[in-house]
């Protein structure tokens, strides 16, 4: 009952900040020739692929990659930019939060080693 009350104020609160995401990353590349409402269109239409979600197995893969040629074409048509200046606004947030992900996994693993170097000083110096 509550992802029916709470799944289209979720839905439209993640196209927002989708939407605005990628505007920025075309504002920051010069690409955002035309406004934030043309930038949401493009996202609102692209997230007609997560019907590929109900395919069991290839579902995610699909709808990801193909996810990523709708939003690229859209937004190069929309803003009447080129394809590789689209493609790089789509891609730079999936890398950025990749990027971050790793460096955070990197910070966690290097926590544990550090605690456990440090439990094993304190063994020895008893």
């Amino acid at each position: 009952m509550v992802q029916v009350i709470l799944g289209p104020i979720f839905v439209t609160a993640g196209l927002f900040l989708a939407a605005g995401i990628y505007h920025v990353v075309l504002w920051l590349l010069g690409s955002a020739r035309r406004d934030f409402e043309a930038t949401f269109r493009v996202v609102a239409y692209g997230h007609a692929v997560s019907v590929f979600l109900v395919l069991p197995f290839c579902g995610n893969v699909v709808g990801l990659v193909w996810g990523i040629v709708v939003a690229t074409i859209g937004l190069a048509e929309a803003h009447g930019i080129g394809r590789g200046r689209a493609l790089a606004a789509v891609l730079l947030p999936m890398v950025v939060s990749c990027c971050c992900c790793a460096a955070m996994v990197g910070l966690v693993i290097a926590g544990i080693g550090g605690i456990a170097s440090l439990a094993s000083l304190t063994r020895f110096a008893r």
